[in-house]
């Protein structure tokens, strides 16, 4: 799985609770990308935090 792949996950988590959403990623590469920060800054109602 890719980082596009991980947030239509998370997306589509949020739509289906309509809540904000907390993750705790490990440290895989797709987690920490540059891509994944980026897509993470542009959602308000998501935080995530390293393990």
């Amino acid at each position: 799985m890719g980082e596009d792949d991980f947030i239509a996950l998370v997306d589509g988590a949020h739509q289906l609770v309509r809540a904000p959403i907390v993750l705790i990623w490990d440290r895989l590469n797709t987690h920490v990308s540059r891509k994944m920060q980026n897509l993470i800054a542009r959602r308000d109602w998501l935080m995530c935090f390293p393990s």
